[in-house]
């Protein structure tokens, strides 16, 4: 037993030094009109990377989650909703983009809860229900909380949410009104905590404080909340640090002050630093009490969404245990020389007690120096009924990206094309529909119909004896909702999918 558990260590440690290797991103045919040229990209070589969803009508997708049903949801920063991406054949390529809820504005984050879906607005967090069960949060219960402030000069204006379903905790970051001055509310730079099944507000705390934006919340094995952190500007091109930290109640991180290691602020940098001069005994307090970071990654480079991963199949957990971050990179108001752009992994060492951290993922920033890319990583999150990853890209391409283990992919042999073909009139229909099905030569398929959360309406059986033979289907949705159904049609030799809007 000592020699197998030595081995999967050793196994683990070796994954973790591996050198990143060229790839083709894996582009479906359906996605394949909005990368118009091939694109490559460099990753852990255990690995590969496919589209899951690009283009229309996400435009910036930012952080996702997963509902009770399995189905991929993420926010749409101007999409105006929230968008789910059902994969109702589990091929690893969304079916489709579907708005999922009233109008919302500029959502950055969202969260799932005992079937109601949580919103992150600038200045509040909204709740939806589905409480018909079609897949849409129809439903609006009263705001969760309405008092976040939203106004500024510079004005970080995107909330990300977390929910802890352990301790019954959500907590919400609320990014600062500037770049760098005293701020007049005591709810901006801060990570706030209310108590997940009170209302309006109930159980308030500013949990942590000292945070410029903290864009990114995950809750650590462990329990504990971690966040990333964007830092500020105008201190030159390599000052401060970003952080990527352990949050502790009621700690101090340092903005606007400090950075670091308690390193104060050049307060000569430029005249938004000097108006927060003098510096009283409060603020030297404040930076005495400081904590510092668990990990530090390059100035400007801006962490975004964190998860921490676990996947018996490569790692033992723990040691090491392993997160991912999506780092979006700089801008040129930051920085002269992009960077970023990229996912990087952090894994904790016990021995030096200490986060090593390595590029997992790049090749999205194509020139540094012109600042052009192609996409740029925002969210990042793990299937709730598997290992697989997915990236959000909420610049350049909008898209959601899929990463998968490749020892663990299907390496069976492909299955034969599906002869099948299928014709659905009219389409969009207001509910009586025609499906045809012609050029299947004796095999046996079947028909099923179901909702964007995969609930079957209708299921037939038929056999098919000569390949020029035509059955027509009759139905009936005129019951249904206005929504987006699938008429999924499996055989011998495959599956195929058609999409059917249904529009009253």
């Amino acid at each position: 037993m000592k020699t197998i558990i030595a081995f999967l260590a050793f196994f683990a440690a070796s994954l973790s030094l591996a050198q990143l290797a060229p790839q083709k991103l894996i582009v479906p045919e359906k996605f394949k009109s909005v990368f118009a040229t091939d694109r490559m990209l460099s990753i852990d070589p255990q690995y590969e990377i496919s589209v899951f969803y690009a283009g229309s009508p996400l435009t910036r997708p930012r952080f996702m989650a997963f509902n009770e049903k399995q189905v991929l949801h993420t926010a749409d920063l101007f999409g105006g909703a929230v968008f789910a991406l059902p994969d109702l054949n589990k091929d690893g390529i969304a079916d489709t983009a579907i708005a999922v809820t009233p109008h919302v504005d500029s959502v950055h984050s969202i969260a799932f809860y005992k079937g109601t879906l949580y919103v992150a607005e600038p200045s509040k967090i909204r709740r939806f229900q589905d409480k018909d069960g079609d897949g849409f949060y129809e439903t609006e219960l009263a705001p969760f909380y309405a008092g976040i402030p939203a106004s500024g000069p510079y004005n970080h204006f995107t909330r990300t949410i977390l929910i802890d379903s352990v301790k019954k905790y959500l907590y919400v970051s609320v990014g600062a009104s500037c770049n760098a001055c005293r701020e007049s509310s005591p709810d901006r730079a801060v990570i706030l905590r209310f108590d997940l099944e009170g209302s309006g507000g109930a159980g308030k705390k500013v949990y942590a404080t000292g945070f410029r934006n903290a864009i990114g919340l995950a809750l650590h094995p462990d329990g504990s909340l971690w966040a990333t952190n964007a830092d500020r500007d105008g201190l030159g091109d390599s000052i401060p640090q970003e952080m990527i930290t352990q949050v502790k109640e009621d700690g101090f991180y340092g903005w606007p002050f400090a950075y670091g290691d308690k390193n104060w602020n050049d307060f000569n940098a430029n005249a938004e630093y000097q108006a927060m001069l003098p510096i009283t005994n409060v603020d030297s307090a404040r930076v005495s009490s400081m904590y510092a970071a668990d990990v530090y990654i390059p100035a400007h480079s801006t962490p975004m969404g964190i998860l921490f991963y676990h996947d018996p199949r490569v790692y033992i957990q723990a040691p090491p245990i392993t997160g991912f971050v999506a780092v979006h990179g700089s801008s040129p108001n930051g920085k002269k020389v992009g960077l970023g752009y990229h996912v990087i992994k952090i894994e904790y060492d016990k021995l030096s007690t200490k986060w090593n951290v390595s590029t997992f993922l790049e090749g999205f920033l194509t020139d540094s120096v012109n600042y052009k890319y192609w996409s740029r990583p925002c969210g990042i999150i793990q299937d709730t009924s598997g290992y697989d990853m997915f990236v959000s890209s909420d610049a350049g391409i909008g898209a959601i990206y899929r990463i998968t283990l490749k020892e663990h992919n299907d390496t069976s042999p492909s299955k034969p094309t599906i002869r099948l073909n299928v014709s659905a009139s009219p389409n969009p229909t207001n509910g009586s529909i025609s499906i045809d099905l012609y050029g299947l030569y004796a095999q046996t398929a079947t028909v099923t119909v179901c909702d964007v959360t995969g609930r079957e309406l209708d299921v037939l059986r038929s056999r098919y004896v000569a390949s020029d033979r035509s059955v027509i289907y009759s139905l009936d949705l005129s019951n249904e909702a206005t929504s987006v159904y699938f008429c999924i049609i499996r055989s011998e030799a495959g599956m195929k999918i058609v999409p059917i809007h249904v529009i009253h």
